[in-house]
């Protein structure tokens, strides 16, 4: 059976992961190194499969949140999609987030990624102008709640 852990990893092994999903030669973020950013991996038998960053950064289109929380670069491998990793990265962030008092979390999804956020309990903040174009960018939020603590930002699932 495969031994499926999150981890915290360095910054610098998201790159390869976000140069990918995101098809950008600068997989770096300004904020990646902010005093509270988290960078965890997804491992399956000690290979790492999948990388997520979250760090505290105002909810566009203006800061109406003092406490909200950007999901960025979930990016896993092809191989292993579906097979709840994307999830448990997510969910780590949640809990990472509502630990560090965090009111909202939210991303800015392609329309090929909204299931993943919907199925963690994100909503559409702002519907798409055109729903049936799959380069939209739809803004996904997820208000935190205590309870969202108990989520971990690592171990295995």
């Amino acid at each position: 059976m495969t031994r499926r852990e999150i981890k915290h990893i360095l910054v610098t092994d998201t790159y390869p992961f976000r140069q990918q999903v995101m098809d950008t030669p600068n997989p770096m973020h300004e904020l990646d190194g902010a005093p509270l950013a988290i960078h965890l991996g997804a491992f399956a038998d000690d290979q790492l499969i999948g990388v997520v960053s979250t760090f505290k950064q105002a909810l566009p289109p203006e800061d109406k949140v003092a406490e909200a929380w950007c999901v960025w670069g979930l990016s896993v491998d092809q191989k292993f999609a579906e097979q709840g990793y994307e999830d448990a990265l997510l969910q780590a962030c949640i809990g990472y987030a509502a630990t560090n008092t965090g009111e909202v979390i939210w991303h800015r999804a392609s329309a090929t990624d909204v299931a993943i956020y919907e199925r963690n309990g994100f909503k559409r903040h702002i519907a798409p102008e055109e729903p049936s174009d799959s380069d939209a960018i739809i803004l996904m939020t997820r208000r935190l709640y205590r309870d969202d603590v108990q989520m971990q930002a690592e171990g295995t699932f």
